[in-house]
């Protein structure tokens, strides 16, 4: 979670001036896709898309802001807004009866990058770009999923309705001797399309705060290696970005980056490390995809 905060791939609410409510913020142009922190090469033919998910959103007033100036308005859940140009974008959201002079804003987004390089802080790690995006799952039957357990631990895949289309609801129960490392894992066919990307990105959810290891698998007749990263889930769906080189091997006889073209296996795991023993719940995932 503090990579996503350093790197700016986050948004910031007040939740006492309205309901639980989920922000996306996007830009586009048919082969780039860019969120929140991140950067679109060039202005031409670029889309920013804002919209809202969950209480409050049809009364809201969502802004958009260019280099410090509003460009934009619209009420409703969402807006929809061509690029002005090179700038630096973000989104204000404000409900109607938001207090003060002029309103506190309800939702306030960091900016993408749009035909231009953020200034970056001492410490801060530059945004990526994202040149192309390569779709894993977006709606329809979970083809390529399976799940893996310990002997004591269950787990159970279901394809659920979701917001404009489906989504994968994961339920899980980690059980078993601490001794025997119990785990529940979610296991996806990378597929060929892994070895050009340089990041995994999808939208998740839990049923509460909690954390995921998610791990890339290179299985041989030799050996296991795994490289892994956790990530935060909160109980709103929110964006989550895994760089594959900030990932880190989990064996010592693994290389310390993994090899893209040997993985076998995208794994979502519950384990111990970060799910107590005896621990059961539910995650939600969608729109996996891989970018470069």
């Amino acid at each position: 979670m503090l990579t996503a905060i350093r790197a700016g791939r986050a948004y910031s609410r007040i939740d006492a001036l309205g309901g639980a409510t989920a922000l996306t913020f996007a830009a586009v142009d048919g082969k780039a896709h860019a969120g929140a922190g991140e950067i679109v090469p060039a202005a031409d033919g670029v889309v920013l898309r804002a919209g809202l998910d969950g209480q409050g959103a049809p009364d809201a007033r969502i802004e958009l802001w260019k280099d410090g100036a509003m460009v934009a308005s619209g009420r409703g859940a969402t807006l929809e807004q061509p690029a002005d140009g090179p700038g630096a974008y973000r989104v204000e959201v404000f409900r109607p009866d938001a207090p003060g002079e002029p309103p506190v804003p309800w939702i306030v987004s960091n900016p993408i990058y749009v035909g231009r390089q953020p200034i970056v802080g001492r410490g801060v790690p530059a945004p990526r770009a994202v040149s192309a995006v390569m779709p894993r799952y977006t709606n329809g039957p979970a083809a390529g999923w399976t799940v893996e357990t310990s002997p004591a631990s269950l787990a159970a895949l279901d394809v659920v309705g979701g917001v404009g289309g489906t989504e994968l609801a994961l339920r899980y129960a980690v059980g078993g001797a601490a001794s025997s490392s119990p785990f529940a894992a979610f296991a996806l066919e990378p597929g060929p399309q892994l070895a050009k990307a340089d990041r995994l990105m999808f939208r998740a959810r839990a049923d509460r705060p909690m954390r995921l290891s998610v791990q890339l698998r290179a299985s041989t007749g030799q050996a296991d290696h795994r490289w892994q990263r956790s990530v935060y889930l909160d109980t709103e769906s929110r964006e989550i970005v895994v760089y594959f080189d900030e990932l880190r091997a989990i064996s010592a006889t693994a290389p310390e980056r993994p090899m893209l073209e040997n993985v076998n296996t995208i794994l979502f795991v519950l384990d111990t490390v970060n799910t107590p023993l005896g621990g059961s719940g539910r995650i939600w995932i969608d729109d996996v995809r891989y970018a470069r």
